[in-house]
């Protein structure tokens, strides 16, 4: 059903290109939205495999540091072990 118009062609013409205008803009505007959602993504992405490098970097730390301890405290008893025996 075609609702009753009391514009003349002319008028609905520039309604409409109004409209498509206004369409246009909306549509550019949400591919700018998009295309900001895309970038924030990757950005999490890289962010997330930056965190992951730095927990393993962490991890192997940690691993080195209980290493060490150890090693210092064996080498420590060997030490002293040598030094109650005059060695």
């Amino acid at each position: 059903m075609i609702p009753q118009v009391s514009k003349s062609s002319a008028e609905i013409g520039n309604d409409i290109a109004e409209l498509e205008k206004q369409l246009t803009e909306a549509l550019e505007s949400q591919h700018q939205v998009e295309q900001a959602i895309l970038l924030l993504q990757r950005d999490i992405l890289d962010k997330q495999r930056a965190k992951k490098d730095l927990e393993i970097a962490n991890s192997k730390a940690t691993h080195l540091v209980r290493k060490l301890t150890i090693e210092t405290r064996l080498l420590r008893g060997a030490f002293w072990s040598c030094k109650n025996q005059g060695l």
